[in-house]
């Protein structure tokens, strides 16, 4: 194994640190995300019209958990039906899921209920992938929420989750206990 070769001692705690970009709170074409059980699919279907019907059964989309369903209308996605996480605990891993799923190129909303901080964040942490290069990153599409949710304390958490990801992603040659010190000093 080669060790890169750089600067890690600013990659961490430097103002390249992810910003949320995947989370906005206006957008008027958000395409709403419906979570559909396996108990509720029947129903669900029955509201949509007959050419999303004949989608999603021809999709063989069951409500299964960590499954997802892209609906079109007249050729246009126009919704996305997903398995929600069977424990409810786990159900704010469903944001994370979806984003790292999705077509990048739109706005999404979750429908049934109102986005929570926590969704948002798992939404965002979707995005989080290492590397020796800070900006790099991995693309996921945006998530509506509405202004409820504080985007500068999102951020803060956001930031603080990946520094400590970053950290324990550094190899043990390069994060030593005088970088980890410097570390802790720029905080």
């Amino acid at each position: 194994y080669e060790i890169p070769q750089g600067d890690w001692s600013s990659d961490v705690c430097s103002s390249d640190l992810m910003k949320i970009q995947s989370i906005v709170q206006e957008s008027s074409t958000a395409i709403p995300l419906l979570a559909v059980s396996e108990a509720s699919l029947e129903s669900t279907i029955k509201t949509l019209s007959p050419q999303a019907q004949a989608w999603v059964k021809t999709s063989g989309f069951k409500g299964k958990s960590r499954t997802a369903c892209l609906v079109p209308e007249e050729g246009i996605l126009s919704k996305v039906l997903y398995g929600p996480s069977l424990d409810p605990y786990e159900q704010f891993w469903d944001a994370s899921f979806l984003a790292e799923s999705l077509p990048t190129d739109f706005v999404y909303r979750f429908h049934d209920h109102p986005t929570s901080e926590e969704m948002a964040l798992a939404w965002a942490l979707a995005g989080y992938q290492f590397h020796v290069d800070r900006n790099k990153g991995r693309t996921i599409p945006k998530l509506l929420v509405d202004s409820t949710v504080s985007l500068a304390s999102l951020e803060n958490k956001l930031q603080s989750i990946e520094w400590i990801r970053t950290l324990i992603n550094r190899p043990a040659n390069i994060l030593s206990p005088q970088a980890l010190s410097q570390e802790a000093c720029v905080m």
